[in-house]
C-alpha cells in the first residue's frame, strides 16, 4: 500500500502560480457571481415585507445560483489544472442531474460536519477533514452522492491530520483576503481553491482506487 503524502508548500506554490496565470479570467468570473448575488440579495430584501412570496423567490434563486457557481468554480479549477484552457465550453456542459447530485451532497456535508460540531466540536473538523473532498468527487468523476463520500473517506484515510493543517494554512489565506477588503480576496480565493485541487489530485493518485471512465455514475472499485 501507498503511503500517503502531500507537500503543504507546494500545494500554496501551485496555487499562487495558477492564480497569478489565470487571475484576470478569476476576476472577472468573481465580479459577475458579486454582481449577480447582490442582486438576489437586493431584491429578496426589496419584497421582504410587502411580498413575501417574491421575496422567497428570490432568496431561492440566491442559493441556486450560488450552488451553480460552486460547480462552475471547481470546474475552473480542474480544468486549470489540467492545464486545459478551455474553460467556458466546459462549464456550459453543466447537466441538471450533475446539479441536483452536487447540491444534495452539499446539504448533506454540511448536516454531517454540524451535527459533528453539535457533539463536542471535534468530531465536526473530523468529518470536515474526512469528507471534504465529496464535492470534487462529484463534479470530477460524475459519482454518486454515497459513494463520493466512500471514496473522499478513503482518500483522506491516514493523512486527515496533514489535511488539517493544509485546511487551517488556506483557511488563515481567506481570512487574511477578507480583511484586505475585496482586493485581497480576489487573489487569495484562487489561490486556496487552486491548492485544495492539487493536493485532492495528488491523494486521489496514490489511493490505488480507480472509477470506471464507461460509467462515472457508479461506485468506486479497487483497482487490479
Amino acid at each position: 500500500m501507498i503511503e500517503k503524502n502531500f507537500s503543504i508548500d507546494e500545494a500554496i506554490g501551485f496555487g499562487w502560480k495558477k492564480m497569478t496565470e489565470n487571475l484576470g479570467f478569476f476576476i472577472i468570473l468573481i465580479l459577475i457571481v458579486f454582481i449577480i448575488s447582490f442582486f438576489f440579495s437586493t431584491f429578496a430584501s426589496l419584497f421582504e415585507e410587502k411580498l413575501p412570496s417574491l421575496s422567497l423567490i428570490f432568496n431561492i434563486g440566491s442559493i441556486l445560483f450560488s450552488v451553480f457557481m460552486n460547480i462552475v468554480f471547481i470546474r475552473v479549477a480542474l480544468n486549470i489544472y489540467d492545464g486545459d484552457r478551455g474553460l467556458i465550453p466546459d462549464i456550459l456542459s453543466l447537466s441538471l442531474p450533475l446539479f441536483f447530485k452536487f447540491l444534495l451532497a452539499n446539504v448533506l456535508y454540511f448536516l454531517i460536519v454540524i451535527a459533528g460540531f453539535i457533539l463536542f466540536i471535534v468530531p465536526g473538523f473530523y468529518f470536515m477533514v474526512k469528507y471534504q473532498f465529496v464535492l470534487y468527487l462529484v463534479v470530477d468523476k460524475g459519482m454518486d452522492v454515497i459513494p463520493a463520500f466512500n471514496m473522499s473517506s478513503e482518500i483522506t484515510k491516514g493523512i486527515r491530520w496533514r489535511l488539517f493543517l493544509f485546511d487551517l494554512l488556506t483557511g488563515l489565506i481567506l481570512l487574511i483576503g477578507v480583511l484586505i477588503i475585496f482586493v485581497g480576496y480576489l487573489v487569495a480565493f484562487p489561490i486556496v481553491l487552486i491548492a485544495s485541487i492539487h493536493v485532492y489530485r495528488k491523494l486521489y493518485s496514490q489511493t490505488g482506487i480507480s472509477i470506471s471512465t464507461d460509467n462515472p455514475f457508479q461506485a468506486p472499485t479497487t483497482a487490479g
